[in-house]
């Protein structure tokens, strides 16, 4: 069995348990195989773990970038609507503030920096936006799609939001 075939199962199990609360038996019992089996793959559930993230991480990334070439209300609706439509670890982790509660605190904080740092990039060019301005469209983004405002029950039209994003943040 391939490695990512893997992930897309295992990572199942994280999105509504932490990583202290998914055993390695409950792993163990998705494929049907015994220890040493799954130790070929991983020598330890935090090296699957950190696999794991990065594998997630990796598809985000991927998925972002598609996004980013869009226009600028294609993106804000892909993004805010990531973490349902593509449920992921890494989507996941940044919905629930995973980040602020496990040992792998400083890896997330450096992909949320990667994913920033892509963003500034694409605005910069695109929007002519500086760090500042990029920052706070990223951190109204990411808290919008986390608090899952757009989905569950404030009742606010996705294009009335697009509207008053792009007032705040494009001028014309």
């Amino acid at each position: 069995m391939k490695k990512n075939d893997m992930f897309k199962k295992i990572e199942k199990l994280y999105f509504n348990k932490s990583y202290n609360e998914v055993t390695t038996q409950e792993i163990w019992d998705l494929f049907w195989i015994n220890k040493a089996s799954l130790y070929h793959y991983f020598s330890s559930k935090e090296i699957l773990f950190q696999e794991l993230l990065n594998y997630s991480f990796e598809n985000f990334m991927k998925n972002l970038e598609e996004i980013l070439d869009k226009d600028l209300d294609f993106f804000i609706k892909k993004f805010l609507n990531y973490p349902f439509e593509s449920k992921s670890l890494f989507a996941t982790i940044k919905q629930n503030n995973y980040c602020e509660k496990n040992k792998f605190i400083i890896d997330i904080k450096n992909k949320q920096k990667e994913t920033f740092d892509l963003l500034y990039l694409k605005f910069k060019k695109k929007y002519w936006f500086n760090k500042e301005k990029t920052f706070i469209l990223f951190s109204l983004l990411d808290s919008l799609s986390r608090k899952k405002c757009i989905n569950w029950g404030c009742y606010i039209e996705i294009d009335s939001l697009l509207w008053e994003i792009k007032t705040l943040f494009i001028n014309k």
